[in-house]
């Protein structure tokens, strides 16, 4: 359709009446259209389609799946890849040690919280224990015969209880139950249980009852992580920035091979032209030597051009692979973008809100302000007095064997065959005298226990005061302290977020402008080339000033090129500076 239309302004309707070499004047711009137009449409046909970009997918967590890094390109091969900028982004974020390195911070800061978090779970008390002691029997009234040289005792406790401390108040539950068994040969009563089941319960009512240590560390743990979350986001952003200048620079030092190697072709081909009119006669041998000096020099150049191409495509590789053994370490890597990439459209004060909000800075000292206020809050809370509210109740329970005392008449005593000596008499037998309802065994004991007839109730306070409570009162002040710091570094990182924006957005006005002078400078040197070239094969110019319009048009397309990798990379920057990385390349945090 534009064909056509461009047809018509060639050849517009009255062209009959005018002269016929008008005419074929016209037809020869129609022919020159039509061959351009077929020339531009045969490159356009074979210039790849370039596929619309994917949001790729950072995780922060470091046991999801791995994502697929970019679908080979047709072009790639076992000695080359051909990326966009899009596909270095992908590869960098899925490989970059990095930003692995950041998400490992994350799974740490997890753990962390977790084990802050596990204080509050119930603990299981066990202590099992056996005790047997042999005392001498030195008294009168220990229950025994004169006979008996010690008192044996044994004891046997299957202790058990549960301990619980309580976020909300900050409270602390214990229950106990006691389970001994106790045998002895001088107890009226043996073996006896006695079990007793207890239960405690401390309240803080000043210190430590809104916060304490505890809940210090949980939010202090939870609000790390929320740094360290943004800590991982600025990594993104910061190694995403990193592949775009790499990959600028890279296209940049590739593209001034292909300069500088078009520079050498030009350098060689006026050396063969002046060695063919030096061997005519034309030329004095002079000239063939002052165009081989410009030969090596441009040679020398496009051997620094390959070394700072070569060294810049291992910088890209360095934010791309994951480690020593990765294979595009011996691959060729390829830009395939070298176009102008193009700004929000945003104005400056747009860009310096994006900044406030959306730098990962910003939530970093806002994380921070939180800690210090948690600091503050429990510091002062360390000023008050410690009043803690203590109460307990216990029931007890009883059971056992009443034992039995074998009494020899006065004058005699009890022989080792259990008879009185002398008369060998038979002892006479007392039995201790015993409550009926705690006669029995274990399940005696346990039966009168869940009577609740024998228990204790306590209610209590415990008060603890320093004198001037020094060191509360240097941790708040620290505290305090530390939070006034917190504020001027924020305020200094906003002055600086503002600066960097402001430079940056400054510096992609320039570049553009730059870029564009650039280009018409290019255009420029290589009209007077040609002109050159044309007055040197009339004879009318020499070859000092076609190497020096040679010269000039090398300088303009490298200046040209590095305009354009200036420019891309102030894009880049800009990006950065005003924290839209990640929404300008369609990367998306999980």
């Amino acid at each position: 359709m534009w064909v056509n239309r461009w047809l018509n302004m060639l050849i517009p309707i009255e062209v009959t009446r005018r002269p016929i070499k008008h005419m074929i004047a016209r037809t020869g711009r129609l022919w020159s259209l039509i061959l351009v137009c077929g020339v531009v449409a045969s490159v356009q046909a074979q210039q790849p389609v370039t596929p619309a970009k994917q949001t790729v997918i950072v995780s922060s967590k470091d046991d999801v799946p791995a994502q697929p890094v970019p679908p080979v390109d047709p072009l790639d091969d076992d000695r080359s890849v051909y990326w966009t900028l899009h596909d270095a982004i992908t590869t960098a974020l899925e490989n970059n040690v990095d930003i692995a390195i950041e998400r490992k911070n994350l799974r740490i800061g997890e753990f962390n919280l977790r084990s802050a978090e596990g204080v509050y779970e119930p603990v299981l008390l066990a202590t099992p224990s056996f005790n047997s002691a042999n005392q001498p029997n030195i008294g009168r009234f220990s229950g025994l015969s004169s006979n008996e040289n010690s008192t044996k005792t044994s004891n046997l406790s299957l202790n058990a209880g549960v301990q619980k401390q309580f976020r909300t108040e900050g409270g602390s539950f214990t229950a106990s139950f006691d389970n001994p068994r106790t045998t002895s040969n001088s107890a009226i009563v043996s073996p006896l249980y006695s079990p007793q089941l207890s239960f405690s319960y401390t309240q803080p009512l000043f210190r430590n009852r809104r916060i304490d240590f505890n809940r210090l560390q949980i939010l202090v743990a939870k609000k790390n992580l929320t740094l360290t979350d943004a800590q991982f986001r600025q990594q993104v952003i910061s190694t995403i920035f990193q592949v775009q200048q790499a990959y600028w620079n890279l296209a940049y030092a590739q593209r001034n091979v292909s300069v500088q190697n078009d520079g050498l072709d030009l350098a060689q081909k006026l050396v063969d032209q002046n060695q063919k009119q030096v061997d005519v006669g034309m030329l004095a041998p002079l000239e063939v030597d002052s165009a081989k000096t410009t030969l090596e020099i441009r040679r020398q150049a496009l051997i620094q051009a390959q070394n700072t191409a070569f060294q810049a495509e291992t910088a890209l590789k360095n934010l791309v692979v994951n480690g020593t053994q990765s294979p595009i370490w011996s691959k060729d890597i390829f830009p395939t973008d070298f176009f102008d990439e193009q700004p929000s459209g945003q104005s400056l004060s747009d860009d310096l809100n994006d900044g406030y909000s959306k730098r990962p800075e910003v939530d970093q000292f806002k994380a921070q302000r939180h800690i210090d206020k948690s600091n503050i809050d429990y510091y002062h809370d360390q000023t008050k007095p410690q009043i803690d509210l203590v109460s307990s109740y216990s029931i007890a329970g009883a059971g056992g064997t009443p034992t039995s005392t074998l009494t020899c008449p006065t004058g005699s005593s009890l022989a080792s065959n259990g008879l009185c000596a002398p008369g060998n008499i038979s002892p006479s037998v007392t039995t201790s005298s015993v409550n009926s309802r705690f006669v029995g065994g274990y399940g005696t004991a346990i039966g009168s226990l869940l009577t609740n007839k024998y228990n204790t109730v306590t209610v209590g306070l415990s008060i603890s005061f320093p004198f001037h409570n020094k060191t509360a009162q240097a941790n708040l002040g620290k505290a305090l302290a530390t939070e006034s710091q917190t504020e001027l570094q924020e305020r200094k990182q906003l002055q600086t977020i503002e600066a960097e924006v402001r430079n940056a957005y400054q510096a992609v006005l320039l570049s553009k402008k730059n870029l564009d002078a650039a280009r018409l400078a290019r255009q420029y040197a290589e009209i007077q080339l040609d002109g050159e070239q044309k007055k040197f094969a009339s004879g009318l110019s020499t070859t000092f000033l076609v190497l020096t319009q040679q010269n000039a048009l090398i300088q303009a397309k490298g200046a040209e090129i590095s305009a354009l990798s200036a420019y891309n990379t102030s894009v880049a920057a800009l990006q950065q500076a005003s924290g839209t990385t990640l929404e300008s390349n369609e990367v998306e945090i999980k």
